[in-house]
């Protein structure tokens, strides 16, 4: 056989398996589990902990992390806050994303430097009294997106635009709330009512020059009832740590896009709407000078029985006077913050290198936070 047929032959072989590669990837959908340092219903404190702070007591995030801590806070009144990624144009983005039209000059613009973008934004009005704390989120704006496929691109989108209005409460079910001399039980709960408005969808980037966007995005509602149940242990050991199981979103139902079906990948959100167990253990000691606090944290799935090794997360936090020290770590997110606290107002920023796609993103985004409070 010629040399130029040898040639031939081989570049037919590998245009043939070639072919027969992208039809077995294209025939089949790949679900890309996504995460968010950012939830509804969180903290500045909470995301620069990657979350992991359901054993913290004594602080005034401690209800934003676990409703089963609410025996032992003391802080009551009306508190305004806000927590997002503090580059402007990320916000902006997000909010384009969710509010106005999407145009192709705009998603061109977004995947210049990276194939992935992410951006979160949370905001909450609360009234806590020693009986109960009512909590409304008018916005909790997320936005992922993933460009993959180069030669022919295509956008995997989820877009998210949820309102809340939750009722949170705690009591001891045994102890007199002495944590430092004695065994306690505590129980929390909230339940609330939620909007959610989203967009999960995947397109070819080219399917922008001859279909109108809004056919390609459109935006589906969901309203319901949820609620979270939690359970806080605490013994009056140096060494033995407490422990803390919440059962989060029970009941909640998420629209997922049932019709891409043909395509290579997609994207999904985990452990934000779905229902899963936490389980958190973890000790505060308080010192000469201020408290140190750890807590490691791991969400399980089907009741136990799927351990989420790879989204274990240790939080650590320190806290003297006006000042608060914050750092998470975990194989998706390394995260440390600072902050500043008076009776009044909170400011605080977080520098975090994270994972959102987890394995499935080969380097990690570095991410800065802002989050703003004021206690009236």
């Amino acid at each position: 056989m010629s040399k130029k047929k040898t040639t031939l032959t081989i570049s037919r072989i590998l245009k043939a398996t070639i072919a027969s590669v992208t039809f077995l990837i294209s025939s089949h959908t790949f679900s890309i589990q996504t995460t968010h340092t950012i939830r509804p219903h969180t903290s500045f404190e909470g995301s620069s902990l990657s979350n992991s702070c359901s054993t913290m007591h004594s602080q005034s995030f401690s209800t934003r992390c676990n409703m089963a801590l609410f025996p032992f806070q003391k802080n009551e009144g009306i508190s305004l806050s806000i927590v997002g990624k503090s580059d402007g144009d990320s916000i902006d983005n997000g909010r384009d994303l969710i509010f106005d039209p999407i145009t192709e000059d705009l998603l061109r613009k977004l995947f210049e430097e990276t194939n992935y973008n992410s951006f979160t934004f949370n905001s909450e009005v609360s009234f806590k009294n020693s009986l109960f704390e009512i909590t409304y989120i008018p916005y909790y704006l997320m936005a992922d997106l993933y460009l993959f496929n180069p030669v022919f691109p295509e956008i995997s989108m989820n877009l998210v635009n949820r309102e809340e209005l939750r009722l949170s409460s705690g009591f001891l079910l045994f102890g007199d709330g002495d944590l430092e001399n004695s065994t306690n039980l505590s129980m929390g709960s909230s339940l609330f009512y939620y909007s959610h408005t989203s967009a999960n969808t995947l397109f070819s980037l080219f399917d922008l020059s001859n279909t109108d966007a809004e056919e390609l995005i459109k935006f589906n509602s969901k309203y319901g009832l949820s609620g979270d149940l939690s359970l806080f242990l605490s013994v009056p050991s140096d060494i033995i740590p407490n422990f803390s199981i919440q059962y989060k979103n029970i009941a909640s139902r998420i629209n997922r896009n049932e019709k891409l079906t043909n395509s290579s990948t997609q994207l999904e959100t985990s452990y934000l709407f779905d229902d899963y167990l936490l389980l958190g253990l973890g000790k505060s000691y308080k010192t000469l000078y201020g408290r140190f606090s750890y807590n490691l944290e791991l969400p399980t799935e089907n009741y136990l029985s799927d351990v989420k090794f790879e989204h274990l997360n240790l939080g650590l936090n320190y806290t003297l006077k006006l000042l608060s020290l914050f750092m998470g770590l975990g194989q998706n997110y390394q995260t440390l913050g600072i902050s500043f606290n008076s009776d009044q107002f909170n400011v605080g920023i977080s520098y975090s290198k994270e994972k959102d796609l987890g394995d499935f993103q080969e380097n990690y985004d570095d991410s800065a936070y802002i989050g703003m409070a004021i206690n009236l």
